[in-house]
């Protein structure tokens, strides 16, 4: 459309879809845009920037760029001062990542002199880490979520935001002597995490008066015995709008704590229930837990007048081997996760398996227990596999086709890994995202995936090094690999990441398109 004004969210998208977007928009009615080098969409910013040039995209007003390679990010900042109409900036990238050690230093000085040229318009910033802010000027910044930050920085960086109006901070205090500094006086709204320090509530009393135009507040702290007392709360925050917040203790919460929590202004006045057991009090349903291992024994009570609120946030469950009673059911889950023997009927006495969409087995074979799987779980289409399989698993699976399946997370290690791979294709026919774990000769098994997965649109493969002759140049290994015949498609992007956890794995991503003949 001639006057149409696009958002494009980049997130991982299928590459058929991404090469449709970005092969019909118009770069100038672009007002928002997210990209993204996640391990689902390798190289997504190259091939966007290969299609458009920058200062085509007069209109955007919104940037968000996550996880971008070094080269890709090194010329978005070369160019981002040519978005004129750029007013928030959304940068999610951390510096220390493995891919940028050895030009590190280069990186962060672009970063830094992109942003000293582009911040004094901007209007709103997401960050990672706040070290690239603290001394630049915001003639008109207006919000700043960061995720981590240093008191330092933090201190430096207020002097120049007299127009901040909502801030989003976890703030590492290193040492329990550092003091809460002074946040901007004209602050409306304030999402607050603190880290590494145990806050009192007189600390938050003074900390609070400093802010009498705050009228959202969101706190997560760990605090000692008085941090819990809702009486005293009660008095800090009566003129707000919204307050939501999670505190933790090393000690038993007393009695009393919980009880100050059941007042008529908490209940009834302002309808700001909560959750707790002995170590944590919490906001409900802004804190609820959405996941709950049934084997951790973990139980939380609540204020709220439904019982079932608490419940009804969860949504993925875990079924490990020490499982206890529990009385209650859960409606919203959509990822179940189990580690032990369970049956179908004890399963729908607690989960509408209904709405399950991801299931998590210790093993395959413990699929049977469930058939036919579209009559106990009709929207199921995502299957984990935690142990690896194996001739002896694979055998004892008879020729079912698991048709609803198009996610599938496996490993497989050991002898007759080719012929487990045929049968795997054979089981789930409609396979289009696949996460591998290989601890065998890879070539063959990525290519009859590759192959053989006929409509696979993602695939990664994560590979043990010590399977390849020359484990010193693992990136040269796997090129040799990947041939002109060793893909029978024309349409894809693959890409190699060494683990950032473990020097001993690679990880293969690919990202597969529609044929183009």
């Amino acid at each position: 459309l001639a006057d149409a004004a696009y958002q494009l969210d980049f997130r991982s998208i299928q590459k058929d879809y991404f090469d449709l977007i970005y092969n019909r928009i118009r770069p100038e009615q672009v007002i928002s845009l997210i990209l993204s080098d996640e391990s689902d969409t390798p190289t997504q910013s190259q091939l966007f920037f290969s299609r458009f040039h920058i200062e085509q995209l007069t209109q955007l007003q919104t940037v968000t760029l996550i996880k971008i390679e070094s080269h890709s990010l090194k010329w978005i900042f070369l160019n981002l001062s040519k978005l004129k109409s750029l007013r928030s900036l959304t940068f999610l990238v951390t510096m220390t990542r493995k891919e940028y050690q050895n030009q590190i230093y280069n990186v962060q000085s672009l970063v830094h002199e992109s942003f000293t040229k582009n911040i004094p318009r901007l209007h709103r910033i997401h960050m990672i880490d706040g070290m690239f802010l603290s001394s630049m000027p915001f003639a008109y910044l207006r919000h700043l979520h960061l995720e981590k930050c240093s008191i330092n920085d933090l201190k430096t960086l207020f002097q120049h935001s007299t127009q901040l109006r909502s801030l989003s901070l976890c703030l590492n205090m290193h040492s329990s002597t550092s003091d809460l500094i002074l946040f901007p006086v004209q602050l409306i709204r304030l999402h607050l995490k603190i880290e590494k320090k145990v806050i009192s509530m007189n600390e938050m009393k003074y900390f609070l008066s400093n802010l009498p135009y705050l009228q959202h507040l969101c706190l997560e702290l760990h605090g000692s015995q008085d941090l819990f007392d809702g009486y005293r709360w009660q008095n800090l925050t009566c003129n707000f709008i919204t307050f939501n917040f999670k505190f933790k203790t090393q000690h038993h919460l007393n009695r009393n704590a919980i009880e100050s929590y059941l007042t008529p202004f908490w209940l009834e006045e302002k309808h700001w229930y909560v959750g707790y057991n002995s170590y944590c009090i919490f906001s409900i349903p802004y804190f609820s837990p959405d996941e709950l291992d049934m084997s951790q024994h973990t139980i939380f009570l609540s204020s709220a007048p439904d019982l079932t609120l608490l419940n009804r946030c969860v949504n993925k469950i875990s079924l490990g081997e020490n499982e206890f009673k529990f009385d209650g059911y859960f409606p919203s889950i959509n990822t179940l996760q189990i580690r032990l023997p369970v049956s179908l009927s004890f399963l729908t006495s607690i989960i509408d398996l209904d709405q399950i969409k991801h299931l998590s087995l210790l093993s395959l074979h413990d699929i049977l227990r469930y058939l036919p799987l579209e009559d106990a779980m009709p929207q199921l289409h995502e299957l984990s596999i935690c142990n690896r399989v194996d001739i002896d698993t694979i055998n004892r699976i008879p020729n079912h086709r698991f048709v609803q399946i198009d996610k599938l997370k496996i490993f497989i290690y050991g002898q007759h890994s080719e012929y487990i791979i045929e049968k795997l294709i054979q089981l789930f026919p409609n396979i289009n995202h696949l996460h591998c774990t290989l601890k065998c000769v890879p070539e063959q098994i990525m290519y009859r995936c590759i192959n053989g997965f006929k409509y696979l649109s993602y695939a990664s493969f994560y590979l043990s090094v010590c399977v390849f002759v020359n484990k010193n140049d693992w990136n040269e290994n796997i090129k040799s690999l990947i041939t002109d015949s060793f893909v029978k498609r024309d349409n894809f992007i693959w890409q190699v990441n060494h683990s950032a956890t473990d020097e001993l794995w690679l990880k293969v991503h690919w990202w597969f398109g529609k044929q183009v003949n």
